[in-house]
């Protein structure tokens, strides 16, 4: 027989007509369970003790709450652990209806089933948001059919560090050190990591487990509400006493999948252990177009779980926008972004920051913002933090940091579809994939909608284009299992920073790969050589830049394409010729790499001298 288990949650009022709705829906899902679980009803908002009245439900009226009256979750699970006639829990929240799965996954994580849950482990799992406006009537002998159909076409497959409901035996219920109420951010990711902390093991149901929360905030009130509690004293003080934001977890680290065939360990790009050790302050993350849809019923904002997966693998692309209130830059962006949209299949895009502009263009476009990144004083994020969230962030297992000025004119689909780790064992352990740039003036918006946009483009870049240096580097593809550490913190208008990163992967024996011959890459210029060249000067006196770099290793460790290790061609993956090599080789000789190094350092000094 299936085993019981307890769900518990705190119900908002149900005077509030929308809100009452909602939470019928989903309590009625949970009844409608077999065997009927054991549901506990936390808090006295108006018309909670009724309901479960009602319906025979367990009342908890009092219970910890924060100075609005809203409980906190780690004194709900400490309660339920206490009270539950069961001994597995469900923690969940009260708009969520629980269409498939739920108790047929719970019955197969029975810990006397599987030795490895023995000592204790926390089970979730992805929701699709639904627009559900009615009540649902539970009356009918097939209410879930019509529910699945509309989750089919309308649903939205939301990120993996929104977790609505959690399965855990009471035993293994953790300590109370983090203390947030119901509706705070940061909790249930903090939740999942202290199983990991302990050694016990974080289960993705996703695949066999169907839950539907029914939509009741716009993207704008969760933005709103984000920026709410990324200013709140208190639960800042709580959240770094308990870890901070390193100590979270998401779905993404899950340390097994449950499938249709039993338990089983994730796939080999998926392993939870590459994430560990790169944790970092994530802040408020704002997944933005919730709930978009196109007139077939495409999602905007995130894949439909019934979309076929593409034969070319999707990669993701990450950069740090300016403000788009500059008119001569908002078209640059516009160019850029939009060239990497027309990417097919289309890649998942995150952009940092919060200048003018961004907010919305990603909102516009279905994309991923993250507003809250590691800064400078200037506000300009930082290269290292972007690329960490990043990797933590991505739905994708290969990420590609690139420039916001750059168009993707050909190639870099198909290059990264060549860079899979698993078609060539030299890839396996990481790299890092680079090409050179052509500068171009673009002053006009592109059209996009254009059958051909790029052909012209491709011209002009053959009669007007310029190829820039090798030490300039404006996209980097890597696996997110090999993100280097970020012991070089700079902002992104920094230089330096570039060929410091490729000679991370160098010195950890990972390739460099050029991949200038098969991918064309278009920088739009907006500064002029006397731009840059001040530029230069003004970072050569920078006081913290230079401390900086000096602490990562100086100038003598940072690499330029001139040394990568292989070379992608039409043909595939080969040694740059006898020559570069070589080169390649007295630049990596110690000696040489200090001269380098004293070289740099002299044009440097020679900067920081020089007026302007």
């Amino acid at each position: 027989m299936t085993p019981r288990f307890t769900l518990f949650t705190s119900p908002r009022s149900f005077a509030d007509a929308r809100f009452a709705t909602l939470q019928r829906n989903a309590i009625g899902s949970w009844l409608a369970l077999r065997p009927a679980p054991e549901i506990i009803l936390f808090g006295a908002d108006a018309g909670v003790a009724d309901f479960a009245r009602q319906h025979g439900l367990t009342h908890v009226p009092e219970v910890e709450c924060d100075a609005r009256g809203v409980p906190m979750r780690s004194a709900m699970c400490a309660l339920a652990a206490r009270l539950a006639d069961t001994e597995l829990l469900c923690g969940i929240n009260a708009d969520i209806i629980l269409l498939d799965g739920l108790a047929e996954a719970v019955a197969r994580l029975v810990p006397t089933a599987d030795t490895r849950l023995r000592r204790g482990f926390v089970a979730a799992g992805r929701r699709h948001n639904l627009n559900v406006a009615e009540a649902l009537d539970f009356a009918a002998p097939d209410w879930r059919s019509p529910l699945r159909e509309r989750v089919r076409l309308e649903g939205e497959r939301f990120i993996a560090s929104a977790i609505d409901y959690y399965v855990f035996p009471k035993w293994a219920t953790p300590s109370a050190e983090l203390s947030l109420p119901m509706d705070a951010p940061g909790w249930d990711p903090w939740f999942l990591h202290q199983f990991q902390r302990r050694g016990l093991p974080v289960i993705d149901l996703s695949a066999v487990v169907s839950v539907v929360h029914q939509n009741h905030e716009t993207a704008a009130d969760l933005e709103r509400k984000r920026r709410v509690w990324a200013r709140h004293p208190q639960a800042t003080t709580r959240l770094r006493e308990a870890g901070g934001f390193s100590a979270m977890a998401t779905l993404r680290e899950a340390d097994l999948l449950l499938t249709e065939a039993g338990l089983a360990p994730p796939p080999w790009g998926r392993t939870s252990r590459w994430r560990r050790p790169h944790r970092v302050d994530a802040g408020m993350i704002a997944k933005a177009g919730h709930g978009s849809t196109t007139a077939a019923g495409r999602n905007v904002g995130g894949r439909r779980f019934d979309e076929a997966a593409p034969v070319t693998p999707r990669f993701t692309l990450f950069t740090s926008p300016r403000s788009f209130a500059d008119a001569r830059f908002a078209t640059l962006q516009r160019n850029a972004i939009g060239s990497w949209l027309a990417l097919r299949p289309a890649p998942e895009i995150i952009l940092f920051g919060a200048d003018a502009g961004v907010a919305d263009f990603a909102r516009q476009h279905g994309l991923t913002h993250v507003p809250e990144v590691e800064c400078d004083a200037r506000g300009v994020p930082m290269r290292s933090a972007m690329c960490a969230l990043a990797a933590r962030l991505a739905d994708t297992e290969l990420l590609c940091g690139i420039n916001a000025d750059i168009i993707l004119l050909d190639g870099l689909a198909e290059a990264v579809a060549r860079l899979v780790p698993t078609a060539d064992t030299r890839l396996r352990r990481g790299f890092v994939a680079a090409g050179r740039r052509h500068n171009l003036n673009v002053a006009e918006a592109l059209d996009f909608a254009a059958p051909d946009w790029r052909s012209p483009l491709r011209e002009r870049v053959r009669l007007e284009g310029e190829r820039f240096i090798a030490s300039a580097i404006d996209y980097y593809v890597f696996p997110k299992w090999a993100t280097p550490s970020a012991e070089l913190s700079l902002p992104m208008d920094a230089p330096g920073w570039d060929p410091w990163f490729l000679h991370q992967f160098q010195r950890r024996g990972l390739p460099v790969i050029d991949l200038s011959a098969v991918v064309s890459v278009v920088h739009q210029n907006h500064e002029t050589a006397a731009d840059l060249e001040r530029k230069r000067r003004v970072w050569a006196r920078h006081p913290q830049a230079t401390t900086r770099l000096r602490e990562a290793g100086g100038f003598s460790a940072m690499a330029t394409l001139r040394e990568a290790d292989l070379l992608l061609t039409e043909a595939g993956l080969a040694p740059p010729p006898w020559g570069r090599r070589a080169l390649a080789w007295l630049r990596r000789h110690k000696a040489m790499r200090q001269a380098l190094g004293a070289k740099r350092a002299l044009q440097a000094a020679r900067r920081r001298r020089q007026p302007g």
